[in-house]
């Protein structure tokens, strides 16, 4: 399931306030991953977009487009065609 973009600016918000308290030594990163409720790995890949590109680098690229997995509408229309046909 896609994350929702509300949900995504909490965990931006979140995010800069843990790698702040990351970087200063307060915080482990496992202990930062646990806050934000992602793996480790998530929060490395985190903390090196956010390097690279600033917060530009924290949003999410999926929100707002369609899944390649979605069944074209076409394709469900003949289904549900079919289906009321064969009965």
């Amino acid at each position: 399931m896609r994350p929702k973009a509300e949900n995504h600016e909490v965990l931006r918000m979140r995010f800069l306030d843990v790698n702040q308290r990351f970087r200063s030594g307060r915080l482990g990163c496992d202990t930062a991953a646990d806050i934000l409720g992602v793996s480790v790995s998530k929060f490395y890949r985190m903390r090196k977009r956010y390097d690279e590109d600033g917060e530009a680098g924290l949003v999410d690229g999926r929100i707002g487009k369609m899944s390649a997995k979605r069944v074209p509408v076409d394709e469900t229309v003949r289904r549900i065609r079919h289906k009321s046909n064969s009965k």
